[in-house]
């Protein structure tokens, strides 16, 4: 999907309303009369309908529409002029308002430091799917339990159950927020289908994959292979049980190398986390790179974004 997902707070002083683009032949052509002496819009010299409510200008149709252009009006008069954004009709939300409405707010809590900016593209990556199941102009109130589930079984295709199962949440998170925010007047039926795959199902996809664990004689041989800070990581995430973005986010507060202690509660949730380490982390040569990656790392987490990233390039030894 290629929409921009703007959160910009408007520039002081001017309009709220965008100037729609101008005809070409406008500068030639010859404001209209109103249709009625009654009728509430003026000719605004841009080719539409236009009116200023409370000191901003509001557009609402081309010249060669008025009557769409006061049904426009009339819709949205008694929340401009009280103050109020005008909302859409429910009847009329569009799959792309929806999605843009839903990015948008998570774009924000992005850039408060309330979301990861993982968890926002995966977001992305379920609306896009969306999208391409459904379209950007549906109807939202047009969407059908069948609808729903000719996307899981579109998705099904195309992921196994663990990311099917969070992606079905992510679907159902837009939808949602449109009918929590009042873009909807009712719940979205998904109907029976769409669910998540059973718990039963998520185990023997496991069982068919088998276990993927390493052994003890695998990690010595990691750790043999690997160059520092690499080799640092690696006996902190088998000690500690650190991720990649564990490592990222480390500060050298955290780490304790004299009595042998890590407290460090998890980026994610702030749920606390401590663990007492192993000898080969307070040995000389790990604990001066541990504390070069704690002073190097917060820098540039994104080094640690996948477990590839971390590994390439290195050969275990067999």
């Amino acid at each position: 999907m290629t929409e921009r997902y703007s959160t910009a707070d408007p520039v002081p002083g001017k309009p709220t309303d965008p100037l729609p683009p101008k005809p070409a032949a406008a500068k030639s052509r010859i404001k209209p009369a109103k249709p009625s002496p009654e009728f509430p819009l003026y000719a605004h010299p841009a080719g539409v309908w236009a009116k200023k409510i409370r000191g901003k200008l509001h557009y609402f149709g081309p010249w060669d529409d008025p009557d769409a252009a006061l049904n426009k009006y009339l819709a949205q008069k008694d929340d401009l002029h009280a103050g109020r954004t005008p909302r859409p009709d429910p009847a009329i939300l569009t799959v792309k308002e929806a999605i843009n409405a839903f990015l948008n707010e998570k774009k924000a809590r992005v850039e408060t430091g309330e979301l990861s900016v993982r968890t926002w593209d995966e977001y992305k990556e379920a609306c896009d799917t969306i999208i391409a199941a459904f379209g950007k102009t549906r109807l939202v109130a047009d969407l059908r339990p069948d609808d729903f589930a000719l996307l899981r079984r579109q998705m099904a295709k195309r992921w196994g159950p663990a990311r099917l199962g969070k992606m079905i949440t992510c679907v159902r998170c837009v939808f949602k927020f449109a009918y929590e925010s009042d873009l909807l007047d009712r719940p979205i039926r998904y109907g029976p289908s769409f669910k998540k795959p059973s718990k039963k199902t998520t185990r023997l996809h496991r069982a068919q994959k088998g276990l993927r664990l390493f052994t003890a004689d695998e990690v010595r041989r990691m750790l043999d292979a690997a160059d520092q800070p690499l080799q640092a990581m690696i006996l902190l995430g088998v000690n500690a049980g650190l991720g990649n973005t564990d490592c990222g986010r480390l500060l050298l507060s955290a780490l304790n190398l004299e009595t042998g202690w890590l407290d460090y509660p998890r980026p994610k949730t702030g749920i606390a986390r401590r663990c007492w380490l192993w000898p080969e982390p307070k040995q000389p040569s790990a604990k001066r790179w541990i504390s070069d990656l704690c002073r190097r790392m917060p820098l540039t987490p994104s080094w640690f974004s996948s477990p590839s990233t971390a590994t390439r390039g290195m050969t275990i030894p067999r």
